[in-house]
């Protein structure tokens, strides 16, 4: 996934602004392919690779938008639809907020695709979202935190009580129903 992200900056970035859009699409998509071609096969899956093109779909979706709304910079705001006027860029990301913006946890995994300017507008408080100010995470943070600890805990008591060596042996299928 990081090879389409580098590529489809350097594109944006080498590429005229005018096609940036779609050599980016093009790329993008061309990488997504294959690796859904090498990935499609029982082998791969054997050989114990892990399958990323689901995030890889996000991430040319994040791409080509990006792309796309900065080709869209060259407009003129009279030939721009409505969405084009919010979302368009006149000049592209830094590396930095490019690549936080592509594997921002929040949509990196499963979506959804947002725009890259409401990705800016929500990271610089700048209001475009529909939240009035970020939310705080600590709470959040905390609270799941200490669910994965209990889980830990219950895993670890749990092993010692009943380890998942015994699953699938002798011993285990002659346990009762109600025990296993």
């Amino acid at each position: 996934m990081i090879y389409s992200a580098l590529a489809s900056y350097v594109l944006s970035k080498v590429v005229p602004q005018r096609y940036a859009g779609w050599v980016v699409f093009a790329a993008t998509f061309a990488h997504l392919t294959i690796s859904h071609v090498l990935n499609a096969s029982g082998t791969a899956w054997n050989n114990g690779t892990i399958d990323f093109t689901g995030s890889q779909m996000i991430l040319v979706l994040k791409c080509t938008g990006t792309a796309l709304s900065y080709s869209d910079g060259l407009l003129k705001a009279e030939e721009m639809s409505s969405w084009q006027k919010k979302s368009h860029l006149k000049t592209f990301p830094n590396f930095a907020e490019y690549l936080g913006y592509l594997f921002d946890p929040n949509s990196v995994l499963v979506g959804p695709a947002l725009d890259f300017c409401d990705y800016y507008e929500f990271t610089h408080d700048k209001g475009g979202s529909n939240l009035p100010r970020k939310p705080s995470c600590v709470l959040p943070a905390l609270k799941h935190l200490a669910g994965n600890l209990m889980c830990v805990g219950v895993h670890l008591v749990g092993n010692s009580i009943f380890p998942t060596t015994l699953v699938g042996s002798e011993v285990f299928f002659s346990f009762s129903l109600p025990y296993k």
